[in-house]
């Protein structure tokens, strides 16, 4: 009896230990440890194979000619930065990080690839010598990583890269004599501090990039220190502020401007000038040299750019993302490796009176753009004087000089233009038009033919100006409302040995006028071609012809949903009022700026977002109302009501799924403790058995 009773006892004992070992073994973490190389191991490849998650493989002083991947969680150090060199041989990427949340620092990384992140996070890559590599810093695809306090130099394609990588910090690196000293490739949400940028092919290039923060960066002694590039306005959103300096002048990148004027007085020293979403913008007497371009215009509407000299830039000025009705006049563009003047997805501008000389590539470029004279250029020693592609149609382009270019005009994708003016006012000035002027009017026989759809049926016999008086005007305000006095000015007009006598202005709207400065109302918004004539004491005369916007205002407009629209009391219920319209007050949109929700239930709430969550705790019908609010805006407010039916919640209430869970350990204990139970039952049972 007494052995039964032990026996029980060891076995609950048993039980009870194989239980609680079960539920509440815990796995033993070693404690990290710090490999030595060449001590320990002779090559750091060989640490890092034998290094646990967390480990640190130290590296004394050497050259170790080795392509490192670190695909485990270590932290990777260096003796001293100078001496502790990993040296790729040439071949292949000298350090390839896959692993997350690698350390890295105090080491030379040279003659292969320089450090490529793959795929991972939380890297702290600091106090590196990156040089003489293709690529010096390179991530794709990597997320949340700091790049801080490295000498990044003379890799041939660029010193740090991102690759569809965010959320990265790049600060206080000294980057020079790269191809690209940085360049982010898709890469959103980055932070670049504090970094000089130098003495290298390009400084600092964002491309298809969004909302990146950009402090206190330097750009010095580059071949072009900065630029934008994107297809979509959202690639041109980014907070980059003065701190920047480009050879100790500062950065303007703007957006969201209206009404400003940007000259030296207003903007001194323009290091870089980026204007982005704007309206209504003068810029004028500025000069803007080693940039990607000179100014760059993205969605800019009714603004003038006047009296800019670009040179030594890759581009002079680009316009782009449906920037429209917007002149561009007397610029003086020189030197350039790309386009003097590029048009992208924009129409209805103005491009007059600029001259344009020893582009490498493009005097004027068209793409996608229509609906804009071209008028009074002087485009002179390009590839192509002319490049107008993708569907770019319906252009006037008259009275330009095409001096000396390769080829002339380039055209693709199906574009059909006007090439003059009509006669006697004529076309342009081709320096190789080989045509005879029979009559004496200073306008050739035949037309100069482009192709079978674009012809210059009145090519000019000498550049154009000489000896005739110059049409010029200007109106305000520069986008005009329905109903609103609009002021026409032809002082800009100039003679050419005699005194103009004549200003003769058709409107567009089947009315006339005459007078230097003359007033006009419009009834109806539509795009009006403005066309004005004078005449000098000689007889002889010019056109101008420029085209205003007439807009009608307009207020916002409330609209939402709600999903469901039919609930149980306590169901959230999402009110969404992204539908909603902005107002328009004639010059540009006027974003909504409040959401104020009236549940019918005695609840409100007001937000600046047009999405809320409500839930109604009664059943019954109710009706909800949204106004939203449109500042400066006619009207600035707009209401809209909706229906929603609440039902009471079935009897029993609402039930929960449980989820269970499991806890997995190693097997090994378990495996023990089984046979130690098992060993112990056979044991008792032959002792019994040898008792009976």
């Amino acid at each position: 009896m007494l052995k039964r009773t032990v026996s029980g006892i060891m076995f609950l004992l048993l039980l009870i230990a194989m239980l609680t070992l079960a539920f509440n073994i815990q796995p033993v973490k070693a404690e990290p440890i710090m490999i030595t190389v060449p001590d320990d191991y002779p090559t750091i490849q060989e640490a890092i194979n034998h290094a646990g998650s967390g480990d640190t493989v130290y590296v004394r002083v050497g050259i170790y000619y080795e392509n490192v991947v670190v695909n485990k969680t270590v932290t990777l150090i260096g003796e001293d930065k100078s001496s502790t060199i990993i040296d790729g041989n040439g071949t292949g990427t000298v350090v390839t990080i896959t692993a997350n949340s690698v350390n890295i620092s105090v080491f030379t990384i040279r003659n292969g690839y320089g450090i490529e992140v793959l795929y991972s996070s939380g890297h702290i890559i600091t106090g590196n010598m990156v040089s003489n590599n293709e690529y010096g810093i390179r991530l794709r695809s990597s997320h949340s990583n700091k790049i801080c306090n490295n000498l990044i130099a003379s890799n041939t394609l660029t010193g740090i890269e991102l690759r569809e990588s965010s959320g990265n910090v790049i600060i206080n690196n000294t980057i020079i004599k790269n191809g690209f000293n940085i360049w982010l490739w898709k890469s959103d949400d980055n932070d670049i501090i504090g970094n000089t940028a130098s003495n290298g092919d390009w400084g600092i290039i964002l491309y298809r990039s969004s909302n990146n923060t950009l402090r206190d960066n330097m750009m010095t002694g580059n071949r072009y220190n900065f630029g934008v590039w994107g297809e979509y306005i959202a690639d041109f959103i980014h907070d980059i502020d003065a701190s920047n300096l480009i050879n100790e002048k500062p950065i303007y990148y703007l957006i969201n401007e209206r009404n400003l004027t940007i000259d030296s007085s207003t903007f001194p020293d323009v290091g870089y000038l980026g204007i982005v979403n704007s309206a209504n913008i003068l810029v004028k007497d500025l000069t803007l040299t080693e940039n990607s371009e000179g100014v760059l215009l993205v969605h800019v509407t009714g603004s003038i750019l006047e009296n800019v000299h670009a040179s030594l830039n890759s581009g002079g000025i680009k316009l782009k993302c449906g920037s429209c009705y917007n002149t561009l006049r007397n610029n003086v563009i020189t030197t350039c490796e790309m386009v003097g003047i590029s048009l992208l997805d924009s129409s209805n501008n103005n491009i007059t009176g600029n001259k344009i000389t020893s582009i490498l590539n493009t005097g004027i470029s068209l793409l996608r753009s229509n609906d804009n004279i071209i008028s009074r250029n002087h485009v002179e020693r390009a590839r192509e004087g002319l490049y107008i592609v993708e569907y770019s149609n319906n252009n006037l382009i008259y009275h330009n000089n095409l001096i000396d270019n390769t080829k002339q005009v380039y055209l693709s994708f199906y574009g059909i233009n006007a090439w003059d003016n009509g006669y006697p006012s004529g076309g342009n000035y081709w320096s190789d038009y080989a045509g005879v002027d029979s009559d004496g009017d200073g306008i050739g026989d035949t037309s100069y033919v482009i192709d079978a759809n674009n012809q210059d049926r009145y090519p000019l016999m000498n550049p154009w100006g000489t000896g005739t008086p110059v049409a010029s005007f200007a109106w305000t305000p520069l986008i005009s409302k329905v109903g609103e006095s609009v002021t026409f000015d032809a002082s800009a007009s100039t003679p050419n040995g005699g005194e103009i006598v004549s200003y003769e202005w058709n409107f567009g709207d089947s009315h006339y006028g005459s007078g230097k400065i003359v007033t006009h109302t419009y009834t109806s918004s539509a795009i009006y071609t403005v066309t004005l004539n004078v005449t000098d004491s000689e007889g002889l005369w010019d056109t101008e012809q420029k085209q205003i916007q007439v807009v009608q205002p307009h207020g916002s407009k409330a609209e939402f949903t709600a999903v469901p629209d039919t609930a149980s009391t306590g169901e959230s219920i999402k009110f969404d009022a992204s539908s909603s319209l902005s107002g328009f007050n004639g010059t540009h949109e006027m974003p909504i700026t409040e959401y104020s929700w009236n549940f019918g239930d005695g609840n409100q709430t007001t937000t600046s977002t047009p999405t809320v969550y409500h839930s109604f705790g009664s059943s019954g019908i109710y009706y909800v109302t949204l106004t939203v609010d449109s500042p400066g805006a006619t009207p600035e407010t707009d209401s809209t009501t909706h229906k929603v039916t609440i039902i009471s919640v079935p009897v029993g209430g609402y039930s929960f799924p449980i989820k269970g869970y499991t806890t997995t350990e190693p097997l090994t204990l378990y495996i023990v403790l089984v046979a130690i139970l098992t060993v112990s039952f056979t044991m008792v049972k032959r002792r019994k058995k040898q008792q009976n």
